[in-house]
């Protein structure tokens, strides 16, 4: 039998010739294409002062506890669009003077979530666990049409005596700074504001005790018998959807560039008139500021 053998030089030349050997472009060549769809349906969410997390003004990718018993919650829940929570305003204690006389409200002092969204917090009534912050106001849209709204807050009870009613601070007013407000940041830009700008250095009061502002609705100068109601924000078309967070005055710990450091308990300040202060009875007294949501439906 015989062997029939290639040498290596023979295969490569047979090779070199397969591999080199150009190949004619085929002028006829198509293609053929199929759009392959996706689909998805989104409603409109729902709110719940309960159990959603409160955008941290200061740190807005982290959250403040919902379930701090002394956050006021609405008389009624919100739906799809609405406030919120708010942080109750402790002025503390004044002595009768016969001077006009401010106090500052204290700082919030906020229960944190861990970043897996369990609490931090074993003891409400100890501030061990919690961080400093400005006093607090929140809100949602949920409802998915990029309609827009404004809120205004108002002073709808002014200080009263708790147990006498027929004893109020006649002419008192609160008046607020070091506005902050954050959302969540948005993922291609880092913006924490939506877009919106809160109003900054604005006064509250009733009886006309505030002259009314180029901001104020539905008061003038000349009211004496319903409370000036102030817009703090107003969220244009296409504007202001997702939870937001309001904070009046920033934390010792605060380094950030939109706020003003160490401000926390400082920002809000109520000023008794002296005719008024020279009068007052002792006891307890207490205000109602009323935030409210306007929007088209």
């Amino acid at each position: 039998m015989k062997v029939r053998t290639l040498s290596a030089a023979a295969l490569l030349a047979v090779l070199g010739v397969a591999t080199v050997a150009p190949v004619a472009a085929d002028a006829t060549a198509q293609t053929h294409s199929l759009n392959n769809t996706g689909k998805i349906v989104i409603e409109a969410g729902e709110l719940d002062p309960e159990t959603d997390p409160v955008i941290d003004p200061e740190k807005p990718t982290e959250s403040i506890d919902p379930k701090d018993p002394d956050l006021e919650k609405p008389g009624t829940p919100p739906g799809q669009i609405g406030m919120l929570l708010a942080s109750p305003l402790d002025f503390g204690t004044l002595k009768v003077k016969s001077t006009t006389q401010t106090a500052t409200a204290a700082a919030y002092m906020a229960g944190p979530l861990a970043a897996d969204g369990s609490s931090v917090v074993t003891d409400w009534d100890s501030d061990a666990d919690k961080v400093e912050r400005g006093n607090i106001v929140t809100w949602g849209d949920m409802r998915g049409t990029d309609a827009g709204y404004t809120i205004t807050a108002q002073m709808t009870q002014q200080f009263t005596h708790i147990t006498d009613t027929s004893k109020a601070l006649t002419g008192s007013t609160l008046t607020y700074n070091n506005a902050l407000l954050a959302t969540r940041p948005d993922e291609t830009t880092g913006d924490t504001t939506g877009g919106l700008i809160p109003a900054n250095n604005f006064t509250l009061g009733i009886d006309g005790a505030a002259a009314a502002t180029a901001t104020t609705i539905g008061a003038t100068a000349a009211d004496t018998t319903i409370a000036d109601s102030q817009l703090i924000v107003n969220a244009a078309k296409d504007f202001g959807g997702g939870h937001f967070t309001l904070e009046f005055g920033q934390s010792a710990g605060y380094t950030g560039t939109a706020g003003t450091k160490d401000t926390a308990g400082k920002a809000i300040t109520l000023t008794i008139p002296q005719a008024t202060s020279q009068n007052m009875s002792t006891g307890t007294y207490e205000a109602v500021i009323t935030w409210t949501m306007n929007w088209v439906a």
